[in-house]
């Protein structure tokens, strides 16, 4: 009897290892850097993270992550935060906290219905600034905007929502894509209490519009937690040197110093939501900031990378992080061992 779960880890260990390489893959077309590769790291963290600033061990590992993060949260809570439709009708029922995109309606297969199941004329929003993107999607994948139904791919199913106005320091920096703010929440509902973890600010370029996915060519900058004010923002060019920028490359509008208006509400809204959530531990928000307040876009749960912040910073740098993720078992009692040492 106890070989199955022997084997069951074996397999999980696999798995890992397997996904672990595709993603080296995906992001090194160069040859792999084995001193990274055998810590837990990918090799294009060795000019996308700020080795050369900070101790290596206060970084997150990527094996860390992608092996241990999605499990800090219930099957319930990233099936909700994983199907955009099912949590556009959860929110609307009043459950949730926060303001979201207007849901205008769901195209299937070209068919083009309301949040009901009725007809969506298209005379009724045709000229409307609207985004589609797929129910099921992440990352910016197949996100379009868009302003008439026959935009949309005639095969898949498309969530259609109305544009976001973002706040005028947002389009002032980049006005061709909804430039989101990523906040990262923990939350212990043993002892109910709920942290902030990191943010960092997105913004999109030519090569990512209409979104501002950083894998797709946006940039990224570190929010301050206690003021709002952004950092240089980083790019990713393919390495072998860290690409920083004061002012976005392509509008020349400063983002070193940009303090995001009403700071404090979004930092309030990012808990409220986190604990609205059963089962929801670890959570990377998505929000937008406008002239009537936040709005979330979307809730990251599966897997809320911690890749955007560690560009500027160690996750681990912060004391409150480093106690969630070590009452967590993100990191190994060894790990915690040494962050302690290193902290006193």
């Amino acid at each position: 009897m106890a070989v199955l779960p022997i084997v069951g880890t074996i397999r999980h260990r696999v798995s890992l290892l397997r996904q672990f390489w595709a993603l080296e893959r995906r992001g090194n077309a160069g040859r792999p850097r084995l001193r990274l590769l055998t810590r837990g790291f990918l090799s294009n963290r060795a000019w996308l993270y700020p080795f050369d600033q900070f101790d290596q061990h206060l970084f997150l590992t990527d094996l860390e992550a992608e092996a241990r993060l999605p499990r800090l949260n219930s099957p319930e809570a990233m099936a909700l935060l994983g199907d955009k439709l099912r949590f556009h009708q959860w929110a609307g029922t009043g459950a949730f906290p926060a303001s979201c995109p207007e849901l205008i309606g769901i195209v299937e297969d070209g068919v083009a219905r309301r949040p009901d199941g009725s007809p969506l004329p298209r005379a009724e929003i045709d000229g409307r600034a609207m985004i589609a993107k797929p129910v099921d999607g992440s990352g910016g994948r197949d996100v379009k905007r868009i302003a008439s139904i026959d935009e949309v791919d005639r095969h898949g199913r498309y969530l259609i929502e109305a544009a976001v106005e973002q706040h005028p320091y947002a389009s002032a920096i980049y006005p061709r894509a909804v430039n989101t703010i990523r906040v990262l929440v923990g939350h212990d509902e043993a002892t109910g209490k709920t942290v902030l973890l990191g943010a960092a600010h997105r913004f999109g370029t030519q090569r990512s519009r209409p979104t501002d996915n950083f894998k797709a060519g946006g940039i990224v900058a570190l929010v301050d937690l206690e003021s709002g004010q952004l950092s240089a923002a980083i790019a990713d060019n393919g390495g072998p040197e860290r690409t920083i920028f004061d002012c976005h490359p392509e509008t020349g509008t400063a983002i070193v110093g940009t303090v995001i208006p009403r700071w404090n509400d979004i930092k309030t809204l990012a808990l409220q939501c986190t604990r609205a959530i059963p089962g929801l531990s670890y959570v990377g928000w998505d929000m937008v900031s406008t002239e009537a307040g936040p709005v979330v876009i979307e809730g990251n749960a599966a897997l809320a990378n911690p890749n955007l912040i560690q560009f500027h910073e160690p996750m681990l740098l912060r004391k409150e992080a480093r106690d969630f993720f070590a009452a967590k078992g993100t990191i190994s009692p060894r790990r915690v061992k040494r962050l302690r040492a290193f902290a006193a």
